[in-house]
């Protein structure tokens, strides 16, 4: 009997765990608890270094180095995270070692510091290590892991499978080379026009609209989250609408409040998916016309707070998220500081290599509401030689980092409030650390404690898409992902595709400034007339003229063609200067020939005269990507058809942009996707909005539509909807669950009504529908969002509650029968084989025996084998009942 009692303790016991351990990785309440009380005790001298990202001046061959820097950083000043660069690699792509070598360089790198991390004098914590790995260009470790297409390429696919997967790749490849911090992906819209050019943004942005950021970059999260990385959204708000590249100057929003609200749809919209957002070093005049948002408090509130600003902007809420700076070494911060601190003439000398005082503005972000604050331009002393005149502005030596350092600890311990956000910043970068930690195999008791004995205990298994036979990363199988992202996104912009012939070689021209795709053709194409001096950076000379000078690059090219009668002019375009350099080519050649331009680039780089050139094609995939001109080359031959009439999400000609990706759920733990943990407000999956598009099409038809899916709209809803829907083009399109602040939109919305009958649902609405026409801040769409989702609401808190009521009833008392049931028939049974086969089951010899008396018994006792038999078919019953309701309902009724 107490074997019996005790099999079935464990078997709810199991049963419990398994229905509320879904989330393993996630921190407990009482995790979450302890690190904020820890967080409390820490003194600011060990803490501070937590508020800081640097980068470490350090090649990785000089990690064994007793004196190396890194050490004196990370285990003595107790710097709480890392920015990895190109310098700390430089010299890989010179050395002939193995992919995996290189990897492990990477790894050995990011482990070192690590150690020094857990061995630190002040906090003994892992740090952040973090990496710019966007694609090709933006990428410190381009020469050890490969690269994904930038952001526009993934976009113009459409493919939200393949973004979702690219995340992953991206993801897994970082994790397992240490790094765990991604700062990206770029959220900024690309509101260019057709012939101007943003610089900052190239094709690093995803879309020319904000849905169409969002949405892609929702799956391309969803992926990295997966493999556990820390995704910190930038340039926050956006560097779409600027008037100055913030790394040359002070940079300004160009735009009205309305356009600054458009910037911030993304940060809306992937509340729930990002860690945390780096801001950018742009001034918003429409909010703060004095300050940068690095160092406004008004803008802070816009990030933090969760209430409708008084200038009429909806805040991101993002209160428990982190928070960081750009660097603190690019122009627009750093003429900030200069013209605040000078009245004029020379800048004042304060102590820093640069004169620049790098202690006041780390001050002024934190004081604004920064978390962390990125420094990456740090140097030892023997660099200084290499930052000198206009180069020295933006850099830091070692002992001024520090420096800059000790002064922000005792401007905090000099101000109780700055106090209390020292504990909020650096409770929120232990939390993040924590939830890493543990992630991956840590127990946060150890972290708190300081027992870390490294900090990963657990190998990172990558996906069977990229996984090699060994369980590693097949670099073959990453690359294969990425080629397949870049042809899905080839596009035949306007022309004809080209092609080389046996016919045409002799005609045919070729400008290339890629090595590889140099000699690809030029071993392909014996017969081709193929030139690298089209991109070659020429000076111009002292006392040169303008016209002389374009005379001067532009006679080999016009030699190059004349000599050989180039009829077919093929193009690599990879930046604004080839497009410029190709329109002079243009002027001195006949209507004949015609000229293919490869586009590795954004689109908008087209100059308007050359749309509509009927001698012009253009095509391309808008990635500099390494794997992206063997495509090109299979475009030549024909092996590759680019795609014609596909909607770009960066416009071409002007053409609207296409949002066709619809935004994902998002699941908090993506290594457990079946056991979801959801909140209370988060399991309003039962509710639907309407997402709509504005589109040309028949608005009764898409109405009666709408109303088939929502079912039993009441009158006076249909009647409200109506008179929103009247002369209005909009199409809808889909039901799709509430975010998270929509669902506290309509809670705010509801909260001081107290419906208990069905009969006020007409009076109800009446109010909500004039409360929500009431609110400016909304559009027209969202106001007929929370109309839908209110009656929906409301529906299901009259409908459901008493039929949830009777339902729990109904199956707590029939469950509860049936196990009663099972109790007593057991009881019945052990009463009956005490009474009848006691002495026999003693006095047998073995348990084979034994078991043999029980099973005679039973056969020969026709009542006790009918007892058996009820007992079989009552947990028949109970099992069929368990499978017919959700194990939480089950759970939630009996535990």
């Amino acid at each position: 009997m107490k074997k019996t009692v005790i099999l079935f303790l464990l078997l709810h016991s199991l049963i419990f765990t398994t229905g509320i351990q879904a989330n393993p990785y996630k921190l407990t309440d009482s995790e979450s608890r302890q690190i904020e009380e820890w967080a409390q005790t820490i003194t600011i001298k060990d803490g501070i270094g937590q508020l800081f990202m640097i980068n470490i001046p350090l090649h990785f061959s000089k990690l064994q180095d007793r004196r190396a820097i890194h050490k004196r950083l990370i285990e003595e000043e107790g710097f709480g995270s890392i920015i990895l660069q190109q310098s700390n690699f430089n010299y890989l792509h010179k050395r002939t070692v193995s992919g995996e070598e290189r990897i492990g360089i990477v790894t050995n790198f990011a482990s070192n510091m690590q150690y020094r991390a857990l061995a630190s004098k002040r906090l003994k914590v892992p740090l952040f290590i973090a990496a710019d790995f966007e694609g090709p260009l933006y990428n410190p470790i381009k020469n050890v892991l490969t690269p994904p297409p930038p952001a526009l390429t993934m976009a113009t696919t459409q493919d939200k499978n393949n973004i979702e997967k690219t995340g992953q790749v991206v993801g897994y490849q970082l994790a397992s080379s240490g790094i765990n911090m991604l700062l990206g992906p770029v959220l900024d819209i690309d509101e260019s026009t057709q012939g101007t050019y943003n610089s900052l943004l190239k094709n690093r942005s995803f879309s020319s609209l904000p849905y169409g950021v969002s949405r892609a970059a929702a799956y391309y999260i969803k992926g990295l989250r997966e493999a556990g990385i820390t995704v910190i959204g930038k340039h926050f708000p956006g560097l779409g609408k600027v008037d100055i590249n913030p790394h040359a100057g002070v940079s300004k929003f160009i735009g009205s409040k309305e356009d600054f609200k458009r910037q911030l749809t993304p940060y809306y919209e992937l509340k729930d998916y990002l860690n945390g957002i780096m801001t950018s070093h742009i001034v918003i005049d429409v909010l703060d016309s004095k300050n940068p948002v690095t160092v406004s408090k008004k803008i802070a509130d816009v990030i933090r707070k969760d209430t409708l600003m008084t200038s009429g902007i909806r805040s991101l809420a993002y209160k428990n998220k982190l928070m960081m700076t750009d660097d603190m070494g690019m122009g627009s911060i750093l003429e900030y500081e200069k013209s605040r601190s000078n009245t004029g003439g020379e800048p004042a000398d304060n102590g820093y290599y640069s004169t620049i005082d790098f202690g006041a503005l780390a001050i002024d972000a934190f004081d604004a509401g920064h978390d962390i604050l990125l420094f990456a331009k740090v140097i030892i002393d023997a660099q200084k030689s290499n930052y000198i005149g206009p180069y020295k502005q933006g850099v830091i030596t070692v002992d001024e980092i520090i420096r800059v350092k000790n002064r922000l600890a005792r401007y905090i311990n000099n101000n109780n409030t700055l106090k209390k956000r020292f504990r909020e910043a650096l409770t929120r970068i232990l939390h993040a650390k924590a939830s890493h930690y543990k992630r991956h195999g840590g127990k946060v008791d150890h972290f708190i404690k300081g027992k870390m004995k490294k900090v990963m205990n657990t190998r990172i298994i990558p996906p069977e898409i990229i996984r090699s036979e060994d369980g590693y990363i097949d670099t073959q199988k990453v690359e294969a992902l990425h080629q397949k992202t870049i042809i899905d996104a080839y596009v035949l912009l306007q022309g004809k595709v080209p092609l080389i012939t046996h016919s045409n070689q002799n005609s045919t021209c070729i400008f290339t400034s890629h090595p590889q795709y140099y000699e690809a053709l030029k071993t392909k194409y014996s017969r081709l007339h193929i030139s690298n001096v089209l991109h070659a950076r020429i000076n111009i000379l002292e006392d040169e003229t303008i016209p002389n000078y374009l005379a001067r690059i532009q006679k080999p090219i016009k030699d190059l063609i004349n000599n050989n009668q180039c009829q077919h002019l093929y193009f690599e375009a990879n930046t604004l200067e080839n497009i410029d350099r190709l329109q002079s080519i243009i002027q001195f050649i006949n209507n004949q020939v015609k000229i293919y331009i490869f586009l590795h680039q954004t689109p908008i780089i087209i100059p308007a005269r050359m749309i509509h050139n009927k001698n012009i094609s253009i095509m391309g995939a808008f990635t500099r990507h390494s794997l992206s001109y063997a495509i090109d080359v299979q475009v030549l031959d024909g092996t590759l058809i680019p795609q014609e009439n596909h909607p770009l999400t960066i416009p071409y000609q002007q053409q609207k942009a296409s949002t066709n990706i619809s935004k994902p759920v998002f699941e908090n733990v993506l290594f457990h996707k079946k056991n979801k943990i959801e909140s209370p407000k988060e399991r309003a999956d039962k509710l639907f909005i309407l997402e709509l598009q504005e589109k040309f099409q028949d608005l009764e038809t898409d109405f009666n539509y709408f109303k088939e899916n929502i079912a039993s709209l009441p009158l006076e809803l249909t009647s409200s909807l109506s008179n929103t829907f009247k002369e209005k083009e909009v199409t809808l399109h889909k039901l799709i669950p509430p975010s998270a602040d929509q669902v506290k939109l309509y809670d705010e919305i509801l909260s001081e009504k107290k419906l208990t009958k069905q009969s006020n649902m007409k009076q109800l609405l009446n109010e909500i529908n004039t409360n929500i026409d009431q609110r400016n801040e909304l559009t027209l769409l969202e106001k007929t969002r929370y109309k839908l989702l209110s009656f929906l609401s409301i529906r299901q808190k009259n409908t459901d509650t008493a039929d949830n009521n009777v339902y729990k009833n109904n199956y707590s008392n029939y469950t509860n029968l049936l196990i009663l049931l099972i109790g007593i028939i057991s009881l019945l049974i052990l009463l009956y084989i005490i009474e009848f086969s006691k002495q026999e089951i003693i006095a047998s010899h073995s348990f084979k025996e034994a078991v043999l008396i029980l099973i005679k018994r039973v056969l020969t006792r026709p009542q006790l084998f009918m007892i058996i038999i009820l007992l079989a078919f009552v947990i028949i019953l109970l099992i069929a009942r368990i499978k017919t309701v959700p194990l939480d309902d089950l759970l939630a009724n009996f535990f």
